[in-house]
């Protein structure tokens, strides 16, 4: 078990020199505060770069702001103002678990009663009810707990992480394209680790139903909502499909009714991601003050294969694409809400349209691709070191909060970063935390790999731990421990090639 060193007190830090306190820390203990380098106290991330920091160092840091009231990350330079920073649950959950275990170990009280309570507050549809006085629905309370999720083979860590994000939904909302494009054969999805081509409008559907059948479980509620409907007014069951939260119907028939939709919908019409999006914004709008008051958002899930056009255009033109765009921003800025846009396409056009969206609004939005070429993209930023599961892509397709999770495919993890998210994917309910520091956090992790069940890479088409220890040993070592243990790495490898060479010399003179 790692000690916590003492808190010191967090003092303004001259900028050039904490930012290279981020590549010394890894030399200390993985959870140092880069800035203060003591154990984190009030762990809070800044959300345009997901680095963080303690909450008195950014307090400090915000003391050299500019006129404007800008102030910048000390890892990595980006501008951030007071009142950006966001607790960082993991981490802090994390460090609860720490110093439970440490006063455990010391006769105090244990992990388990010091922990808080994830348990999920009441959920419900929106323009319905919350007191009960509509029936059934609206008086049904739903907690989710990590339990159920382990039980379905989500890790306890971000089981927990889950359980403690499910409290912060009021609603799930799939706004699913139905346009004619989707009739392209291009699509992808997978099935017992084999990549099987299809349309674009059956990847949806797929996606979509195992999106209800997992929500239907955890009692999440969502709507999955069709871009391209029957005419006005909307009816259920034809436009719409409500599944899990508190609903009269069993879990079986909500997912049922989602499917008959499903299939009896085609691709037809344009994408009018614009219209659809003022529609949602303007009843999201209506439950604002009931949303704000539980402490709970909306997520919006846009799952789409082209760029925005005119309800009566098929044409995407650059003023359409503007409007798509400022509506989208007053959907994210005015609104509790977390949009997720999940491409559907191999266009590189369309995908690069998206992708200067993300730029432009980074937060509480994120745009995301197929399995495997997320899986890429994350390799591409020096965070193939985790293998880059289904589940990790339907946990992030579903959207979360854990901006852990979103810097997965946009820049490559930090040290700490590192240590939370490995603990948060291979830690048992009975597992102490993992040590601070790095030689020792290496060897908690190689046991850990060693007995975690493999999973399927994408990349390499075949069963492999989630973990490569060596390319993690890379990064949280620093660069003098790094070189020894490719050293060691590397006479490990030449003993087995010399006894490789040795055996096949063997078996050609007939001696084996």
């Amino acid at each position: 078990q790692a000690s916590l060193k003492p808190q010191t007190t967090c003092t303004t830090p001259d900028l050039a020199v904490a930012a290279q306190a981020d590549m010394a820390s890894s030399a200390t203990d993985l959870m140092d505060c880069p800035v203060c380098l003591s154990t984190y106290t009030d762990a809070q991330l800044l959300p345009a770069c997901g680095h963080t920091f303690c909450r008195e160092c950014i307090e400090s840091i915000l003391g050299t702001a500019n006129w404007r009231g800008q102030a910048k990350c000390p890892t990595c330079r980006s501008f951030f103002r007071a009142g950006d920073a966001k607790p960082n649950f993991a981490l802090r959950q994390l460090l609860a678990d720490a110093a439970a275990a440490g006063a455990d170990a010391s006769g105090a009280s244990s992990s388990h009663a010091a922990a808080p309570s994830l348990a999920r507050s009441v959920t419900r549809e929106l323009s319905e009810p919350a007191d009960g006085a509509g029936g059934d629905r609206g008086a049904a309370l739903c907690r989710l707990q990590p339990e159920s999720l382990i039980s379905m083979g989500v890790p306890r860590g971000l089981a927990h992480l889950m359980a403690h994000e499910d409290a912060q939904i009021g609603l799930r909302i799939f706004l699913l394209d139905n346009s004619g494009s989707t009739q392209t054969c291009d699509g992808h999805y997978w099935e017992n680790g084999i990549q099987f081509n299809c349309s674009r409008w059956e990847e949806i559907k797929r996606m979509s139903m195992e999106h209800a059948e997992f929500n239907a479980r955890v009692g999440t509620p969502c709507e999955f909502v069709l871009l391209n409907g029957g005419p006005p007014p909307q009816k259920e069951g034809r436009d719409f499909v409500r599944v899990g939260g508190s609903s009269s119907q069993e879990e079986s028939e909500q997912v049922a009714g989602l499917r008959k939709m499903l299939d009896s919908s085609g691709p037809t019409g344009v994408t009018p991601l614009s219209d659809r999006l003022i529609e949602l914004r303007g009843r999201i709008r209506g439950e604002y003050a009931e949303l704000i008051s539980r402490g709970q958002r909306v997520v919006l899930v846009v799952v789409t294969d082209g760029m925005p056009t005119s309800a009566g255009s098929g044409n995407s033109t650059e003023g359409e694409q503007k409007r798509f765009v400022e509506n989208l921003k007053k959907t994210v800025i005015e609104l509790p809400v977390h949009v997720v846009i999940r491409l559907v396409t191999d266009s590189d056009s369309v995908v690069e349209f998206y992708n200067k969206v993300d730029e432009e609004i980074e937060l509480n939005l994120e745009v995301l691709d197929d399995f495997a070429s997320e899986a890429k993209e994350i390799r591409a930023q020096g965070n193939g070191w985790l293998v880059y599961t289904q589940l990790l892509h339907r946990i992030r397709e579903g959207g979360t909060f854990m901006k852990l999770l979103d810097m997965l495919d946009e820049r490559m993890l930090t040290p700490v970063e590192i240590s939370i998210l490995a603990q948060l994917v291979l830690r048992q309910p009975s597992d102490p935390p993992f040590p601070s520091d790095p030689d020792r956090f290496l060897q908690a992790l190689e046991k850990h790999v060693l007995s975690a069940d493999p999973v399927y890479d994408p990349l390499r088409k075949c069963l492999v731990p989630p973990v490569d220890i060596n390319a993690v040993a890379w990064r949280v070592l620093p660069w003098k421990r790094r070189m020894v243990h490719a050293m060691g790495t590397a006479r490990e490898m030449w003993w087995a090639c010399a006894l490789l060479v040795m055996l096949v010399a063997l078996f050609i003179n007939g001696l084996f």
